[in-house]
């Protein structure tokens, strides 16, 4: 599928750049091209995006950093899904122009739908890229620190929720797959495993995380379903 997307993808630019709409290769040339030379290179581009992609939100174990802290990362549940729908909409956008630029081709009914189509691909695929680029660098840029006193959520250097392990007022966990929400005194922290439902990333070694917030005996409440919890609380994961 995610083969499939981009050679549809590179099929649609290399029309683009020569002008012409779909299944109206004049030259040889072009038929050779599009038909034979766009198959061959979509394979190994493939082959490399989806590893680099899969490496950059694939899981990583949890570490110690040189203060003593334990440093846990999110990863996506899903990587080959985002991988996709992102392909798939760079493939829509480019899809949407090719119907633009090829316009002179068209007439009548014909030109106004490419016309139609570009507006509402332009008004949909863009937002949806953007939206969920943004998601992902956060994602990677977000870490979790937790030491003998604290629990912190990092990103780029900058504390974004701090939770005192001595102000741990509760612990909603849903623990078949170990999503927990937790609260302090001021502040709250959303952690999901690779099962859990409350997000589309989850932190990587959250069961050895859980094991030590256990140790310290906080309050525990047990659900069958973490996501209505956040809902009910009005909690938006941060990632």
């Amino acid at each position: 599928m995610g083969w499939l997307i981009l050679y549809s993808f590179l099929y649609f630019l290399s029309l683009d750049i020569m002008g012409f709409p779909p299944g109206q290769e004049v030259t040889v040339f072009q038929k050779v091209f599009n038909f034979g030379f766009v198959p061959l290179v979509s394979v190994p581009v493939w082959l490399l995006t989806w590893k680099k992609f899969a490496s950059v939100f694939g899981p990583n174990p949890p570490a110690t950093t040189p203060g003593g802290e334990t440093e846990y990362t999110f990863a996506l549940r899903n990587p080959a899904l985002k991988y996709y729908l992102m392909g798939l909409k760079l493939f829509l956008m480019v899809m949407g122009a090719n119907g633009i630029i090829a316009l002179d081709h068209y007439e009548g009914g014909t030109r106004i739908f490419y016309i139609c189509n570009f507006v509402v691909l332009y008004l949909y695929a863009p937002t949806f890229f953007i939206i969920h680029v943004r998601k992902l660098k956060k994602a990677i840029r977000a870490k979790v620190l937790q030491s003998d006193q604290t629990l912190r959520l990092v990103c780029d250097g900058q504390t974004v929720s701090e939770i005192p392990l001595n102000s741990i007022q509760r612990v909603v966990v849903e623990e078949e797959v170990h999503g927990m929400l937790i609260e302090g005194a001021h502040a709250r922290l959303y952690l999901g495993g690779a099962k859990a439902k409350g997000s589309p990333f989850y932190l990587v070694g959250v069961e050895q995380l859980w094991t030590r917030l256990k140790q310290r005996d906080p309050k525990i409440q047990n659900t069958t379903s973490i996501k209505k919890e956040l809902k009910e609380a009005a909690f938006k994961p941060y990632v």
